[in-house]
């Protein structure tokens, strides 16, 4: 379900916005346990914000995609700014999990850690037509009878090539040093996950991190990325 936003101090997105979103449908077509939360945050403006206390930057059309329904508050720290926010439901498996998720292991990690803590990736540059096309057919469906299996199915096929149209430059569009990772419990992390997980690290510890605790927090990774570790202290 798509709703904008004029955040002009805090704006605090709930659980319940994604029942509120499939009060009716909820029931006979979803089950609980092999469902997939997500939402897509849009910034219609330029923006300074933190979210869940993450500092976050953002240009006008950079999207956010969030994987937990779980409380999030997001604080202005600057200018009021304008968010349009989609929150979905998906079943897995689904072609967004089988296909496109696949495809990039940093977004297959964000959709496998779980969803007890707010996740989150960051896109920049978004402000094409295809995007734009994709939002606002999500907009046009949700507002249907969404107790119609068809409607529900094409909501369903909409959101993944959403999010394939997020994937398909993502090497060049997603903000690494912005993004909110899974922690180290990923064993299965692919390689840029894990140098997103490396980065985001030293970011946050940029003043005092030490190749000895580094390696400490990255655990097995301090092999495989010991040169990255290495670059960046020095």
């Amino acid at each position: 379900m798509g709703k904008a936003y004029d955040v002009n101090s805090v704006l605090l997105l709930k659980e319940n916005d994604f029942r509120s979103a499939d009060e009716e449908f909820h029931d006979t077509y979803y089950d609980e346990s092999s469902s997939l939360h997500m939402r897509f945050i849009e910034s219609l403006t330029p923006s300074e914000m933190t979210i869940n206390d993450r500092f976050v930057f953002l240009q006008k059309h950079d999207v956010i995609l969030i994987s937990s329904p779980k409380e999030i508050l997001i604080k202005n720290l600057n200018h009021p700014t304008k968010l349009a926010v989609y929150a979905e439901i998906v079943r897995a498996p689904s072609p967004l999990n089988l296909v496109v998720v696949g495809d990039n292991p940093m977004v297959h990690d964000l959709m496998n850690a779980g969803e007890t803590d707010p996740r989150f990736i960051v896109y920049r540059n978004q402000g094409d037509t295809l995007k734009r096309h994709y939002f606002d057919l999500l907009t046009d469906i949700e507002s249907q009878d969404m107790t119609d299996p068809f409607l529900q199915f094409q909501r369903e096929m909409v959101v993944g090539l959403l999010l394939s149209e997020l994937l398909r430059n993502h090497r060049s569009t997603i903000s690494i040093s912005d993004c909110f990772f899974p922690g180290r419990d990923i064993h299965y992390a692919g390689k840029d996950t894990q140098a997103g997980i490396i980065f985001n690290y030293l970011v946050g510890h940029s003043r005092g991190a030490t190749l000895k605790d580094t390696a400490l927090f990255l655990g097995t990774r301090r092999i495989i990325f010991r040169d990255y570790v290495v670059n960046y202290l020095a």
